[in-house]
């Protein structure tokens, strides 16, 4: 006899966990529908939404979302290595050059070359700058981790998309799943910031 009021409870129990769920996968799924929305506008893109479903969604800690800011942070750190050590190679061949036509006396290519590698040098410590602001974030970041006592759970939501959008004369089809992250406000989180 005391089974069957367990079993309720655990059958109520299941339920109001599924209607939590669906709950939050529709907060979500508008959510995210109108970060898309809003996102087009701003970029002068028209947008049409066929389907847009929340399929699934697990719950994540607050480091694994730093962990995927880092992911990010360091793939901008080599991206602007990258364009630091082209530019340098450019001011480099630049000086080459300036040097040339400089010993042969020609004061108007001269002048030429010297604008060329001052703007070489100039993009060079634009990226050296930017190189080291996200290196500083990087730090931050790992320190904030190795500080946190008690992550905050946040959540990955999977969705499926089905839209096309068109910008100028180009029009793109898209078919596709996407992992999405909201805070636990089931606000999205941008990994960029």
């Amino acid at each position: 006899m005391k089974k069957i009021p367990l079993f309720i409870c655990i059958v109520i129990l299941v339920i109001s966990c599924n209607d939590k769920t669906a709950s939050n996968l529709e907060i979500m799924k508008k959510e995210f529908e109108t970060q898309l929305k809003d996102k087009a506008f701003a970029n002068n893109v028209e947008i049409e939404i066929f389907k847009l479903d929340a399929i699934s969604y697990d719950t994540i800690s607050e480091n694994f979302i730093d962990t995927l800011k880092l992911y990010s942070i360091n793939s901008k750190i080599d991206h602007f290595q990258k364009l630091a050590i082209s530019s340098l190679e450019l001011a480099k061949l630049k000086r080459q050059q300036l040097r040339l036509y400089a010993s042969l006396g020609d004061k108007t290519l001269t002048d030429i070359s010297r604008e060329d590698l001052q703007k070489y040098i100039d993009k060079f410590t634009e990226y050296e700058d930017s190189i080291q602001f996200y290196a500083k974030s990087d730090s931050l970041i790992r320190e904030k981790i190795k500080k946190r006592v008690e992550p905050k759970d946040f959540f990955q939501t999977k969705f499926f998309i089905k839209a096309t959008s068109k910008e100028k004369d180009k029009r793109d089809n898209i078919l596709d799943t996407i992992n999405i992250y909201f805070n636990d406000q089931l606000k999205i989180i941008d990994l960029n910031k």
